[in-house]
């Protein structure tokens, strides 16, 4: 039986590969905005909603042709796609107290820009993360303590 678990911590920037960091951030940030943007487009005119199943269709091809995308990897702004996804589906259930608002644009900030890849993409060893973006990057220790793969 295998144990997912989630890490948390900072990595020590190299600077020639930070570039390729923020650049990753920056367009599931684009991704995110376009889908929501197109959500609402879609809501003013059906009042409905475009789910996952449609949006991951379209990326497919907006990674493509879109020239702020190239070279994005496609897990991280899938799974970003797979959160705007959720978010829109929290908002439409829930109902009074509650309720959770509709989500909001992403605007650009140093520290917010952010996305995932799947536990099988990444490594830990050593105080050493690998991943397809990072290659091999120094992780703050206290924050990984002695963690491993599993």
């Amino acid at each position: 039986m295998k144990v997912m678990r989630a890490r948390k911590g900072k990595v020590y920037r190299n600077p020639t590969r930070m570039l390729e960091i923020v650049k990753i951030g920056g367009q599931c940030r684009f991704v995110w905005n376009h889908f929501l943007a197109l959500n609402i487009e879609t809501y003013r005119e059906t009042g409905k909603f475009i789910f996952y199943k449609e949006m991951a269709a379209r990326l497919t091809k907006l990674l493509h042709t879109e020239d702020a995308l190239i070279g994005c990897p496609h897990r991280p702004a899938q799974m970003t796609v797979q959160r705007l996804d959720r978010a829109l589906k929290e908002c439409a259930k829930s109902k009074g107290k509650t309720r959770k608002g509709f989500p909001k644009f992403k605007r650009r900030s140093a520290n917010a820009d952010a996305f995932s890849f799947v536990g099988t993409e990444i490594r830990l060893a050593d105080g050493r993360i690998r991943s397809p973006v990072a290659r091999s990057e120094t992780v703050e220790a206290e924050r990984w303590g002695a963690a491993q793969n599993q």
